[in-house]
């Protein structure tokens, strides 16, 4: 990438970056789901992808360090829509 070309791109690497980090702390999924559903968020699983509509850029800070964790709870818990069946939260 040219740093001509789109001067905001380092920074949106950075970003994707910042979120692929994994985490080690502790957190309840239960909780960071039904936090998320409050606020308007849309989570939604397939078969390995878990789909993500926010309702606002600050919630990806929360979902970012934990999306595989969020996805195999939504999966095994049957949270969430999944696109195959159906479901809804």
């Amino acid at each position: 990438m040219s740093p001509r070309a789109n001067p905001d791109a380092a920074g949106v690497v950075a970003s994707v970056a910042a979120v692929a980090i994994p985490t080690s702390e502790p957190i309840d999924l239960a909780r960071l789901i039904e936090q998320l559903q409050e606020e308007g968020a849309s989570l939604q699983h397939g078969e390995n992808a878990l789909l993500i509509r926010p309702a606002h850029w600050g919630q990806l800070d929360s979902i970012g360090p934990h999306w595989k964790a969020l996805l195999l709870h939504l999966q095994t818990n049957g949270q969430g829509e999944d696109n195959d069946a159906g479901r809804s939260a």
